[in-house]
């Protein structure tokens, strides 16, 4: 006789229940399972309902959400339905979850000590004694320096990593027999998601847990997951083996997102001297203060390294390296956010370190700044069009020509029709699309994108990405592309410089550098890039 699946959901159908009108289905007739030690992938866009099919086994549904119909089983045992108090009991003793963003499962208040402490008190029974004994042997799996010091401490005081890190610990100390990682290293760099996944997987492998694994990266899939499950708008399009999915994809939707993976540019021709400058970095180095002691402040920390490097007009120059390296301060400091500790950046030839008041307002036409969240720096008080024309008041245009200016932008970006609306009612994707509109709309020499598609799903990235190509080709402006995913970098830089340390390690054409990385650093960021077979790779 065939042994029941560790985890099985059957005709699930999960819908909103509204005060008024009619009920909206989120997932329909979903039916999906899960067997001991294996690794199962749930993938889809935005939207597609792959969290609330993973947070319905723990009956962690939001408010107007209810379950329809359908049965969810735990080896066996009927999940939905089940009181309040015995719920609690399988949500972290049977089945753990790790959340996208570990800051908001970590109270901030309180130690990390207490927090790992608490499942073991609640669903062992176990004495301060021993929880300590069993935190700091799990902490040391999940490879923390100093765990004493460690459950002394706050989560604000670890990097993401470690945040996730310790979150894992938390989750595996009472040996779950199901693990649902819910886009687990969405907020992290490429070196340590592949640190956090690969320790995850090797945890599962050693104490025999399943793992049940929430993303939209197909790179990960293929890489950690023998078995995908694909879902668009609460609908199941196809399931099966993770390789023959992914390349042989049956349903149309699954191809989509296939083909929505950034792609190979083809060959570029050789750069073009006769362009003119844009930008130039001379030798530059940037510090922070340091921290201030009782009697006298500590040395300021040193941040970038003496960077060099030039860009021309219409060139895409991609920007690359891991949390911590220094790109995002060298960003800020181009478009004249940070100050030099020493050595100069020019802008069209001028030194922006010594610009009089009227240079300045013309250096902030030229420059613009795409950030990686657009909800932060969009005013939810503004309509998208006033937002969009803010940056042509330091130009001397009226208040008519600025909004026809912002409405012919909008149009070009394709939300002609958002121009009334306010950032709370936009998707990710359009409000990224209204931060990449704001900057262009002056007709800049140089645009600085921060990360910009880091929080977006594949196929909302892939026409974010597209969109920022066609614009850039149409207005011929420079574009600083700063990211940590090498597989962006194929598709959409002319040359790349890899930073580590806030030093430069190495630069050259985008192509080459891929293809033949000559540091040793290159090649761990190319090794620890999520990719499909094919991508990535030597030409």
């Amino acid at each position: 006789m065939k042994p029941a699946h560790l985890l099985e959901i059957d005709h699930l159908r999960l819908e909103t229940t509204p005060k008024h009108g009619e009920p909206r289905v989120l997932v329909d007739d979903l039916s999906l399972y899960v067997d001991a030690k294996e690794c199962l992938a749930i993938v889809g866009e935005s939207g597609s309902g792959k969290t609330l099919a993973a947070k319905v086994i723990l009956n962690l549904l939001p408010p107007g959400v209810r379950i329809a119909a359908g049965a969810i089983r735990l080896d066996s045992r009927e999940l939905t339905g089940l009181p309040p108090a015995q719920i609690r009991a399988v949500r972290g003793s049977e089945v753990g979850m790790v959340f996208q963003e570990p800051m908001s499962s970590l109270n901030p208040a309180l130690t990390i000590g207490y927090q790992l402490f608490e499942g073991l008190k609640l669903h062992r029974g176990l004495n301060d004694d021993a929880c300590r004994e069993q935190a700091i042997a799990m902490l040391n799996r999940v490879r923390i320096t100093d765990p004493e010091r460690c459950l002394r401490a706050h989560p604000h005081q670890f990097s993401g990593g470690m945040r996730q890190r310790i979150m894992l610990a938390s989750v595996l100390l009472l040996r779950p027999r199901l693990l649902i990682a819910d886009e687990p290293t969405t907020a992290l760099d490429t070196l340590s998601q592949r640190e956090v996944l690969d320790l995850m997987a090797e945890l599962a492998r050693d104490f025999n847990i399943a793992t049940l694994l929430i993303t939209h990266d197909l790179g990960l899939v293929s890489r950690y997951a023998e078995r995908v499950v694909v879902l668009e708008k609460g609908v199941l399009r196809e399931t099966g083996e993770t390789n023959s999915v992914l390349t042989q994809p049956a349903h149309p939707y699954t191809k989509q997102l296939v083909r929505s993976r950034p792609q190979r540019r083809p060959d570029s021709p050789s750069e073009q001297p006769s362009r003119p400058l844009v930008l130039e970095v001379d030798h530059a180095y940037i510090s922070y203060a340091g921290e201030r002691g009782f009697f006298r402040a500590a040395a300021p920390k040193q941040i970038v390294h003496d960077v060099s490097f030039t860009m021309r007009e219409g060139e895409i120059l991609a920007l690359v390296g891991t949390s911590g390296s220094g790109k995002t301060t060298l960003g800020r400091a181009v478009v004249g956010l940070k100050p030099l500790a020493s050595g100069v950046i020019r802008v069209a030839g001028k030194d922006i370190a010594t610009l009089t008041p009227e240079d300045y307002k013309q250096f902030r036409a030229h420059v613009q700044l795409v950030f990686q969240d657009p909800v932060s720096s969009l005013d939810p008080r503004m309509r998208i069009v006033d937002s969009v024309a803010a940056p042509l008041r330091v130009q001397r245009l009226s208040s008519a020509e600025r909004t026809r200016r912002a409405e012919e932008v909008l149009c070009q970006v394709g939300l002609e029709n958002f121009r009334d609306r306010l950032p709370h009612e936009m998707s990710g994707g359009q409000r990224q699309r209204v931060a990449i509109a704001r900057a262009i709309v002056s007709r800049p020499k140089l645009v600085v994108a921060d990360e910009p598609v880091s929080a977006l799903d594949m196929t909302i990235q892939a026409q974010v990405l597209a969109l920022l190509q066609r614009l850039q080709r149409e207005y011929g402006f420079a574009c600083l592309f700063i990211t940590h995913d090498l597989a962006i970098v194929q598709q959409i830089a002319d040359r790349v410089i890899v930073m580590s340390a806030g030093r430069i390690v190495e630069q050259g054409p985008a192509l080459q550098v891929l293809s033949s990385p000559s540091d040793a650093y290159t090649r761990e960021l190319i090794a620890a890039t999520p990719h499909l077979p094919g991508e990535l790779e030597p030409a």
